[in-house]
């Protein structure tokens, strides 16, 4: 039985707005078993990250995605690499850098 590749524009669009969110639920939950108490909330990240709980909220959700203005803040809340939520968000890097392997980066998308 063969695959079909699938390269609707939809279909990506779908994949990047449920890829973000897993991500970032799945990092916060990581991060939380490091934390004394065991917990990590969304108001936690959202201190770490300068926003609001709601505007946390919103990305994990896939409400929203971040601008590549707040994504630093966003990515060093959640301890990622910039280019991981560029990817999961854009498919692309922010800035385009090809001088440079994107293998160890793109691990983290699918670990």
């Amino acid at each position: 039985m063969t695959q079909k590749k699938v390269t609707s524009r939809g279909t990506l669009r779908t994949m990047r707005q449920v890829l973000l969110p897993e991500l970032l639920t799945r990092r916060r939950s990581e991060l939380a078993k490091l934390m004394p108490q065991g917990k990590l909330s969304q108001q936690d990240i959202a201190n770490r990250a300068g926003l609001s709980k709601m505007g946390i909220s919103h990305l994990e959700s896939g409400r929203s995605k971040p601008s590549p203005e707040i994504a630093p803040a966003v990515a060093a809340a959640y301890e990622l690499d910039e280019d991981i939520i560029a990817l999961a968000v854009y498919g692309r890097y922010f800035e385009e850098d090809t001088s440079t392997s994107t293998a160890p980066r793109l691990e983290a998308l699918t670990a």
